[in-house]
């Protein structure tokens, strides 16, 4: 999770943050936990 330490990735939050509803943008941020979850599983497993 180290890339979300980067200043371009923040500033890119920041305005997805800001333009998308937060209802929204919970949706996005389970998804794309979900997403990286099963990723890793398979990687890993």
């Amino acid at each position: 999770m180290s890339i979300l330490n980067h200043k371009y990735i923040q500033t890119v939050l920041r305005k997805l943050i800001s333009s998308v509803p937060r209802r929204v943008f919970i949706f996005i941020l389970i998804t794309i936990l979900v997403i990286l979850y099963s990723f890793r599983n398979t990687c890993w497993d």
